[in-house]
C-alpha cells in the first residue's frame, strides 16, 4: 500500500471523502501518523511545530488559517494537496519547492 493511502488513512474523519480513503488502512495509517504528530495535530485549528492537518486536502499549500511559519517556498507553491501531491511531499519535500 502505497504512503499516500496510508496517510489518507490517518487522516480519516477529517474533511477527506470516503472515496480517496476507500483502499486506505486506518490502523496502518494511524501507526504511519506517528511519526507526524510531534509536529502536526489533526484537530481544527491546533498548530504545533506544523500546521493542522485537518481539512488538509484540498487545501492550496501553505495556506492553513492561523498558520504562521510556512517557509517562503511553501507558502508560494502553488499547489493544492491531494494525493499525488502528498505522496510526493512524502518522498521529496525539498524536491517539490
Amino acid at each position: 500500500m502505497s504512503r499516500v493511502a496510508l496517510c489518507l488513512a490517518a487522516l480519516a474523519g477529517l474533511s477527506v471523502s470516503s472515496a480517496a480513503l476507500a483502499d486506505g488502512d486506518a490502523r496502518r495509517g494511524a501507526q504511519v501518523y506517528r511519526a507526524c504528530e510531534a509536529c502536526h495535530a489533526l484537530e481544527p485549528g491546533l498548530h504545533l511545530s506544523g500546521p493542522s492537518l485537518d481539512g488538509i486536502m484540498g487545501r492550496m499549500a501553505g495556506t492553513a488559517e492561523e498558520f504562521v511559519r510556512y517557509s517562503t517556498g511553501l507558502k508560494e507553491a502553488g499547489f493544492s494537496w491531494n494525493a499525488a501531491a502528498l505522496d510526493g511531499w512524502l518522498k521529496d519535500s525539498a524536491g517539490m519547492i
